[in-house]
């Protein structure tokens, strides 16, 4: 595994490769600024909008981005 945590010996299009490290990109700026908004991460990333950035970051991690930025920050608090 690299440091994005993208297993390099697996199987995959280099197009999903590359939407794989969009994501993780986006999950390093929430982790910063967690009050960036999802559209200015959309746009920073080269997604069209911020509906298919939102989908293609819920089908990558299973929750969506609003979710990941709460969770993350219900987990700063405890």
């Amino acid at each position: 595994m690299n440091d994005c945590g993208i297993c390099l010996n697996a199987q995959i299009s280099p197009m999903v490769y590359y939407s794989n490290l969009k994501i993780e990109e986006a999950k390093k700026i929430m982790d910063y600024n967690s009050s960036i908004k999802i559209g200015e991460i959309a746009e920073m990333l080269g997604y069209s909008n911020q509906y298919y950035f939102s989908k293609a970051f819920k089908l990558s991690q299973g929750m969506s981005p609003q979710e990941y930025k709460k969770l993350k920050m219900d987990n700063e608090e405890e």
